[in-house]
């Protein structure tokens, strides 16, 4: 660079800074009880009834030194308003009229049409509407507190930026955050980290995602979780409204009811929260405990009943069983939680270790997590495999088994009974022929 050039930016720029100053409008003061010039100072001196104009923002105070420079500090009774906007009120101000940044210090009270703000002091930008807490604080809106350590608020576009500690408080529910915005005259919090709703019904977690506190509707992605009083579902993404406790789930559903073992999986469905019922599709599976084993339940749909007194599972069309002592399918497939048993209807067909069981309805109960006994009711029919391809048959109107250790041990028959059964050589085992029975 020429060095005069450089020599002419260097001289050029404080006098563009100072021309800047200069004509940038400068506080006018409108009241004082008391005002002197302190030439040291290079400052006007006021005290009582301070009230002074900058740029259409009003400052009132108890007292205060106005600098040549365009700066303000002020104490006692601050007040700062722009009529139809906003008002700030604290106990001490430094004010610089070039950048129009106020710092209010001392039990700060910033309000608008939407909003309360109070913290121990507050950066405010007059021109942009915006301020800045660093040492905790609280904004009540409608019937929303929200508390955090770090807050932003821009009162043009009405939104607030919370981090750190944040907490928002309504009637039916708390809501805890680590990073949170907030638009007041929706009064919508929008999460973006770790998050929990907890009301006296339920307890909701959650990374991602917006709860309109006036609505009550929501939306939660990137893994939500619904904790009930005695199940829990989780799911990528779920949308919810808790004024009528419906919810729809999309992605990696799992729903756990948390007494029973039971989980039920799939990739779409929903909740009815009040009614404690679940509709899960899309690729549906649902797992029993057992003693030593875990039933797989497979269907088009799966409708979870989670009352209480009539706490159900049903499951249809084309319903499967998978075990290690049991397999078996049917049209439609009910456990009925309180009974502990779990009915095949519409042409049922288990097997069990080499046995195939049929009838017009099965029905299964489970006692301390094992197969106890089984009922089978209306055209029962049990084929026993043997060596050769020979079968043992059993029929009868109603066919009672009777289980240990989830192996068939006892048969009862009852009404139109019929057996066919081969006999064998004691000592070969060869068979020597078929004995019907009825």
């Amino acid at each position: 660079m020429n060095r005069t050039v450089g020599y002419c930016l260097l001289v050029l720029i404080p006098v563009l800074l100072g021309f800047t100053q200069a004509y940038a409008q400068q506080i006018q003061i409108l009241n004082s009880d008391e005002l002197r010039y302190d030439g040291k100072l290079k400052a006007k001196i006021g005290r009582g009834n301070i009230r002074v104009i900058h740029d259409g923002v009003y400052i009132q105070c108890d007292s205060a030194i106005i600098s040549d420079n365009n700066t303000m500090d002020g104490i006692g009774n601050v007040y700062i308003y722009q009529p139809d906007t906003f008002d700030l009120r604290g106990k001490r101000v430094f004010y610089n009229g070039n950048t129009k940044q106020a710092r209010v210090s001392g039990d700060i009270v910033l309000s608008d049409k939407q909003m309360v703000l109070t913290t121990p002091f507050i950066d405010y930008d007059t021109e942009n509407k915006t301020g800045s807490y660093s040492a905790g604080g609280q904004i009540l809106s409608g019937e929303d507190k929200l508390t955090s350590r770090l807050g932003f608020y821009d009162s043009r576009n009405q939104m607030a930026y919370f981090k750190q500690q944040v907490k928002l408080v309504n009637p039916g529910y708390t809501m805890e955050s680590d990073t949170l915005q907030y638009h007041t005259a929706s009064q919508t919090a929008y999460f973006k980290g770790p998050t929990v709703i907890q009301s006296d019904n339920n307890r909701i977690t959650c990374v991602k995602g917006y709860y309109n506190t006036k609505s009550n509707l929501a939306s939660f992605t990137n893994r939500a979780t619904l904790f009930g009083e005695t199940s829990v579902i989780s799911a990528d993404s779920f949308f919810y409204n808790r004024n009528s406790g419906l919810g729809k789930a999309f992605g990696h559903i799992v729903l756990h009811d948390t007494t029973e073992d039971i989980r039920v999986y799939g990739q779409q469905g929903w909740y009815n929260e009040k009614q404690k019922i679940a509709h899960i599709y899309a690729e549906p599976m649902a797992e029993k405990l057992m003693d030593k084993d875990t039933m797989l339940l497979l269907a088009d749909t799966f409708f979870y009943y989670g009352d209480t007194l009539n706490k159900r599972l049903e499951a249809y069309p084309a319903a499967q069983i998978f075990s290690e002592d049991m397999q078996g399918v049917c049209d439609t497939l009910l456990y009925l939680v309180q009974d502990s048993m779990m009915r095949l209807i519409h042409d049922p067909i288990l097997w069990n270790e080499k046995n195939q069981i049929t009838g017009d309805t099965i029905t299964l109960f489970l006692k301390n997590k094992k197969m106890d006994h089984m009922k089978v009711r209306y055209n029962g029919f049990i084929a026993s495999e043997l060596p050769e391809g020979r079968f043992d048959q059993i029929s009868g109107k109603e066919i009672d088994h009777y289980f240990v250790d989830n192996k068939l041990r006892m048969v009862d028959v009852l009404g139109q009974a019929e057996s066919i059964y081969y006999s064998r050589e004691s000592d070969t085992g060869a068979f020597i022929g078929a004995n019907t029975i009825s």
